[in-house]
């Protein structure tokens, strides 16, 4: 191991000498005024042409071209000083006179950027001529290519580029704002609780980074890295960061994986799937590409060792045939090309796994070794650091102390695995809902119905410590509850057929609404010109009520048996039996604005409504008891596009062999600021999702029994969610059995907080400040 640790050595070391030699004089640090007085000349150029009466012309390297590229064991592949082709865009042709016209409009946007020391996104300059650019990608082309023709890296352009990555482990540090961001919670390696942490749109702004981290590892595809993230890969493995950039990596998380190891100085390995693709992007952490070899300097990082999937481990392992995937020609002609690449020849041992794979013509992904067991990447194995072909597979111990486990052992309580605040005097049957109080009321007040006929207040104290305030009974099973806009009353729904009106000031309570079934749901309206409560009922009906009178000023006949509902002014959305789906608009008074034809085949299960940038209800969240939820938007621009659905809370089973089980989505919260939601479900796992990217930011550990229900406080901060038995496992148990549900605590309170962003809407040319990365964690107790 100490061999190849003064190799990585060696490697910086050569690298600090490229840096500081003539190589990289072109994109060397740079101040902003050295950026303003390249964009000048360039301007003063084009000026002095036209007073020539001779047509301007940009020219810079071409970006594309291998001739341009040279390759150095300690660099990767750069871009000489002395590049033989170049691109031209001339004003006088009518086949790039629109990309002259356009590189200007860029270059003045980063013009003053740079001069009122601002940033904004390439996205952002796309919006703010969304018609003139046509597509995103012109945008991201022609920043590349002004970075190349001024010399400059692109982060002097002040022009940052969305993260699609992220990254998890021991790992805290400072952005350029002064945002603390903590990649997991817990103060011991047996306490790390890792996080999923989208990499920071301003890498290179980033201090005071701390870890104890004792290596980097590199996990091509966002599916291993959800998987080990939810296994507990970090804690199990002693303290390590891993990252990914879901797929072919973006800048930042190539900038990301540079700055960890210049900043660590610890290894740095590769998981990615056993296929020319996946080799691919191994390359270009470690060797960078032919399109960013003008700025290699700070994306390369030539430590980057090959851990696995290795064509030798498909056969070591003896990973079954039918799991394997043939290659096509595509593969066929990527691998040759790779083949050919002038870093593989400093690669033997690699070069001898690729004409493996090539003599096989056969390729694996990662997820295939499930087929050998279902926690193959955490179970007990070791790492092999010796050679220059890493295996994860591999016999020899790693960083794990003396002969043990690379992944260690850990040990959870299945009762409260996350090691969250349990709310003091839980109801004593199943929780069917909980709200939190509304931001008019100070503090935090947290109200839960359950089949016990009660409905609970807890007050929610500063340290997260639950003290409970009042308790009020129906008749039968409290099956919804909300809050009046004010925090001074609060509402239930019952299954003995009334709501009821809490005064928590007086601690009394009045019947408001009475349905010929039980109630299923009900929400608190608040309008300019009126206010009332809305209940949804099994009878089949969706009344208004004026609290002051008996008789509903209004009621609305559904297809079938109320479900679920959610409402936030203007729009309420209610889900019924038989997968009926009905959108009410309520300015002035209630009216039916649209039925949609469900986009879930199974039963409803739950409903949440989320808001645009101008805090407007615009789409909504639907949940099913097949472990699926539709993200569904009321007037969407492409409707085949912005709607979609996407799995969550089932099990790793994939074939007959080993049967997937797929539970119900019982509840979805939006948080109040970011806009990602939680869903939790019978599984018995709570799921934190960004719907905007779609990615799963973070599921839970598996608790003893279903979550049957969430929520967020107003600000965000905290998230509670409700752990009891909802029936899922037999329809014929009996739900008065009192030891079913005496030695469970069935609520408990979590904390989730996220960061937040300094950018405003980018639809005016005002340049705006740098992003901030987004975040989701839990803390603990």
């Amino acid at each position: 191991m100490s061999e190849k640790f003064v190799e990585v050595d060696r490697l910086r070391a050569n690298l600090q000498k490229y840096r500081s030699g003539e190589l990289f004089q072109q994109v060397a640090e740079i101040t902003s005024q050295d950026v303003l007085w390249r964009i000048e000349k360039v301007i003063l150029e084009i000026i002095t042409s036209l007073t020539k009466e001779e047509a301007p012309v940009l020219v810079f390297h071409n970006r594309s071209s291998w001739a341009n590229v040279r390759f150095d064991s300690a660099v990767g592949l750069h871009m000489g000083p002395d590049s033989n082709t170049v691109n031209t865009i001339r004003s006088d042709c009518s086949s790039s006179v629109n990309r002259f016209a356009l590189t200007l409009k860029v270059l003045s946007a980063v013009y003053k950027l740079v001069q009122s020391d601002t940033y904004a996104t390439k996205r952002d300059i796309y919006y703010n001529h969304a018609q003139l650019f046509g597509t995103q990608r012109t945008v991201d082309s022609i920043v590349d290519d002004i970075s190349c023709m001024l010399k400059v890296p692109r982060r002097s352009l002040h022009v940052l580029a969305t993260s699609k990555g992220f990254l998890s482990g021991d790992l805290s540090y400072m952005e350029e704002d002064g945002t603390k961001v903590n990649c997991c919670s817990g103060t011991t390696v047996s306490e790390l609780d890792a996080q999923a942490m989208s990499v920071s749109s301003n890498v290179c702004g980033i201090k005071n980074i701390s870890s104890r981290a004792k290596f980097v590892l590199i996990v091509e595809k966002d599916a291993t890295f959800q998987r080990l993230l939810d296994d507990g890969f970090c804690s199990r493995l002693a303290p390590c960061i891993i990252i990914t950039g879901k797929g072919v990596p973006d800048v930042n998380s190539r900038l990301m994986v540079r700055k960890l190891w210049d900043t660590l100085h610890i290894p740095i390995f590769a998981l990615v799937d056993a296929d020319p693709h996946g080799i691919e992007i191994m390359c270009i952490y470690k060797y960078g590409s032919v399109s960013m070899s003008f700025e290699a300097q700070n994306l390369t990082v030539p430590s980057v060792m090959w851990l696995g999937l290795l064509p030798s481990d498909i056969e070591r392992l003896r990973v079954p045939k039918d799991v394997l995937i043939p290659f096509t020609k595509r593969d066929e002609s990527k691998l040759t090309s790779l083949l050919k690449r002038p870093y593989i020849v400093y690669q033997p041992a690699w070069e001898k796994e690729m004409e493996k794979m090539l003599k096989w013509r056969q390729k694996a992904e990662i997820q295939s070794l499930t087929s050998l067991a279902p926690d193959f990447l955490t179970i007990q194995q070791n790492i092999n650091i010796h050679g220059s072909a890493m295996s994860l597979f591999g016999a020899s111990s790693g960083f794990g102390a003396g002969g043990s486990s690379v992944f260690g052992s850990a040990t959870t309580d299945s009762h409260n695995p996350m090691k969250d605040v349990e709310v003091t005097s839980p109801p004593d049957d199943s929780i069917s809902c909980l709200a939190f109080s509304p931001p008019a009321m100070p503090g935090n007040f947290l109200i839960g119905g359950s089949w016990a006929n009660d409905v609970r207040c807890w007050e929610v104290q500063d340290n997260g410590q639950t003290v409970p305030k009042a308790q009020q009974m129906h008749t039968g099973p409290v099956l919804d509850v909300c809050w009046s806009d004010d925090g001074s009353k609060v509402f239930t729904a019952s299954c003995d057929k009334t709501a009821k009106m809490w005064d928590l000031n007086s601690n009394q309570t009045v019947q408001i609404a009475q349905h010929e079934a039980p109630i299923r749901t009900v929400h608190w309206i608040k309008a300019p010109n009126y206010s009332c409560v809305m209940t949804g009922s099994w009878d089949k009906t969706l009344k208004f009520w004026d609290t002051r009178s008996p008789s509903p000023m209004m009621s609305l006949q559904l297809p079938e048996r109320c479900y679920c509902a959610d409402v936030v002014y203007p729009m309420a959305v209610v889900a019924s039996a038989e997968r009926g789906l009905i959108v009410y608009q309520l300015e002035n008074q209630p009216s039916e604005f649209r039925r949609i034809d469900s986009p879930l085949k199974h039963q409803h299960r739950c409903v949440a409504i989320f808001k645009d940038k101008q805090n407007k209800p615009t789409g909504f969240a639907l949940g099913s008891i097949e472990g699926r939820v539709a993200i569904h938007y009321i007037n969407p621009p492409n409707p085949a596009k912005d709607n979609f659905t996407f799995k969550c809370h089932r099990s790793n089973g994939t074939n007959t062999a080993t049967p997937q089980d797929i539970y119900a989505v019982n509840a979805i919260s939006f948080h109040p600021v970011h806009g990602t939601l939680a869903t939790v479900g019978s599984d018995g796992r709570f799921s934190f999702w960004d719907k905007d990217a779609r990615t799963k930011l973070k599921t839970s550990e598996q608790l003893d029994q279903p979550i049957t229900a969430c929520c967020f406080n107003n600000n965000g901060n905290i998230f509670a969610y409700a752990s009891s038995y909802d029936w899922s496992k037999t329809g014929g148990l009996n739900r008065h059995v009192p030891k079913v549900f005496q030695s469970l605590r069935p609520c408990r309170l979590g904390v989730m907080m996220t960061s937040t962003s300094t950018l405003q809407d980018m639809s005016t040319t005002t340049p705006r400040k740098r992003t901030t990365s987004s975040c989701a964690m839990r803390l603990r107790n």
